[in-house]
């Protein structure tokens, strides 16, 4: 497909499996839905992006990568892998968002520039959660008995306290991955404001694409040729 705006044929993994991809192309690769590690049956996961990204980094007609970005997050997991793989890039990566939200924000941020699709286009959602089925905690009490090596006391020890009624160390690793979360968004992001303002931006809640700006959360708000012209112009850093 020939972009108007920017002179740069765009081209998906599939082209690029199939040999098709002229030179000076920009492959589109996509972030959708629930992020998962793992690939399912029939539901992509980041191990299948990540080697979509590394065939774009390896293909000298891919002058970079605008990953398009449909997720409200996912596993933790997921997105540190993915932001792992991009920061393989060899060539400029620009994340162009609808919705990027939790882990999927946490990916974008291994991305050289994020650029918002519209005003309605939401960011957000940093932090950490974990969520327990208390029928099945309760079900998995009173039919299982586990038994651990005496000198391995601490293996799956939240899930076992958790199981017990104490949610005390379960809490308490949600803080420690929310924590860690927070300082890498700090580190990789230039937030603005004040320290109280900065604590709203990283309190879990979402914001539209120009409070997002504002925020330090995202760089522009443009269209994909926009994303396209973008993806030119970063392309000096990588010479």
């Amino acid at each position: 497909v020939q972009s108007d705006a920017s002179n740069y044929n765009l081209v998906d993994k599939w082209d690029m499996m199939d040999g098709n991809t002229p030179p000076g192309s920009v492959a589109l690769l996509k972030l959708s839905g629930v992020m998962r590690s793992q690939s399912g049956l029939s539901s992509p996961g980041v191990d299948r992006l990540a080697s979509d990204l590394r065939m774009a980094y390896n293909n000298t007609n891919v002058v970079g990568v605008v990953l398009e970005t449909l997720s409200g997050g996912g596993e933790t997991m997921a997105g540190n892998l993915l932001k792992s793989a991009l920061s393989e890039r060899n060539k400029p990566v620009v994340g162009f968002g609808h919705l990027v939200a939790s882990a999927a924000y946490r990916a974008l941020t291994g991305t050289d520039e994020i650029i918002m699709s519209s005003a309605q286009s939401e960011v957000g959602s940093i932090g950490t959660m974990i969520s327990l089925d208390m029928k099945e905690l309760g079900k998995f009490r009173e039919r299982f008995a586990e038994f651990y090596g005496t000198d391995a006391p601490n293996k799956n020890g939240e899930l076992r306290k958790a199981v017990a009624g104490d949610f005390a160390a379960i809490q308490t690793r949600v803080d420690t991955l929310t924590r860690e979360f927070h300082n890498e968004i700090k580190r990789d992001r230039p937030l603005q404001g004040d320290k109280s303002a900065i604590a709203e931006t990283l309190s879990g809640a979402m914001f539209n694409a120009a409070d997002g700006k504002r925020r330090g959360l995202v760089d522009a708000v443009g269209n994909l040729p926009f994303a396209i012209r973008r993806v030119n112009a970063l392309k000096s850093k990588y010479k």
